[in-house]
Order: C-alpha cells, then sequence, then structure tokens
C-alpha cells in the first residue's frame, strides 16, 4: 500500500479489497483519509486520540518531502511550515496544541523545557516511551525537519512535531526529538518545516 505512488492507484486498490474496504472504514483501529486513500493506525494514550504515523497529506504550498525521496515520504511523512500543517490535517481531527502535547508527553514519563530551561518529570523516559514501537504505542518517527534556510536535516537522529499554539512574537511551540535522548518542548519559527500529528478533535 506505501508503495502506491498516487490517490488513484490507492483508491483503485482499497475498494478492490470490497467487504474489507468496508470494515477498515468503520474499525476504530485505523483511519482512511479519503483525501488521499492513505491508511493510519489509531492510538489512544489516555483521553487523547492519535494519528500512530507522521501525516502524508499535500497541503499544497509550504508541505515538503525530506531532500525530495519518495522513500522519505512513505517511512516519515511529510513536512509542514506552520501555515501549511494548520490546514493538513482531515475533519475530525486537528493540529495538537501545545497543551495537547504536553500532555503527550507528561503521561509518558515526561519533557524539558526550552523556555523555561526546566525539566518535568524525566525527559529520557519521556523519549523512550513515546518511541516505543510495540502496539498501540505513540511511535516516534525521526523524520528530521526543513530549516528557514531550505536545508533538509537530522533524518533518523532527530524529529520535531508541530502545534497550534503561537509562542511570544511570531515563533510557535513545537515538541522536539532527540534520538535516546530527549523530548523537549520549544518555540520556533513559523518557517521550519516539521512532522505533524493530528489529534481527533473533541465531540
Amino acid at each position: 500500500m506505501k508503495g502506491l505512488k498516487n490517490t488513484e492507484e490507492r483508491q483503485t486498490y482499497l475498494e478492490g479489497l470490497g467487504d474489507e474496504y468496508e470494515r477498515l472504514q468503520n474499525s476504530p483501529e485505523v483511519f482512511i483519509d479519503q483525501r488521499d486513500y492513505r491508511i493510519y493506525p489509531i492510538v489512544t494514550i489516555g483521553d487523547q486520540v492519535w494519528l500512530g504515523e507522521n501525516l502524508a497529506y499535500d497541503s499544497g504550498e509550504g508541505t515538503y518531502i525530506y531532500d525530495d525521496d519518495d522513500n522519505n515520504l512513505y517511512k516519515y511523512g511529510r513536512l509542514y511550515t506552520w501555515e501549511a500543517a494548520m490546514r493538513a490535517c482531515p475533519q475530525c481531527w486537528e493540529l495538537p496544541s501545545i497543551e495537547d502535547l504536553t500532555t503527550l508527553a507528561e503521561n509518558a514519563g515526561g519533557y524539558y523545557n526550552g523556555v523555561t530551561n526546566k525539566e518535568y518529570g524525566d525527559e529520557v523516559k519521556g523519549y523512550r516511551a513515546l518511541s516505543n514501537h510495540a502496539n498501540n504505542s505513540f511511535q516516534i518517527l525521526l523524520g528530521g525537519y526543513r530549516n528557514t534556510q531550505e536545508q533538509c536535516l537530522g533524518i533518523g537522529s532527530a524529529g520535531c512535531l508541530g502545534s497550534a499554539s503561537a509562542g511570544s512574537g511570531t515563533s510557535k511551540w513545537h515538541m522536539w526529538f532527540e534520538y535516546e535522548e530527549s523530548v523537549e518542548i520549544e518555540e520556533m519559527s513559523p518557517n521550519l518545516a516539521f512532522s505533524v500529528r493530528c489529534i481527533k478533535k473533541l465531540d
């Protein structure tokens, strides 16, 4: 399924599954994005419901693939500037707030706040819990980022998730990950391109 390169191919494949496609559409364990027919696992952590993989939808201007390599798209999803991320999540899902991301990290064990320079809980424990690839876990994907000089950096060793929340000045809040080391909440430029994990809207 990941190797199918366009929406039409994915749609034809899924509709060809017949009853299995209907079962997938009604499953609480997966979400099918009807805009491009990609399938995402659904992960429930506490009271939060998340997509279990980085978003791959092309939301237009401000949306990138790391090094323009489709293999990176299939594994890590796309990278989005803040404006592109704000319009990227499908209906009934949204870009998380910084409070959503903080709650996620707290439930996992801890994080570091780069603005207050304080650690809350144990950030290494938080990272390891969020990077656990067991069933029904968040499964951090270190998809790197695209900086404001239009360079793609950090794939496989670092990752960044955006939030909908404004920081000081023009900055926006992000959650930053480094391999086997940390989960950090930080204010960054809205022109940084980062990964997106959508959270389900509350009823």
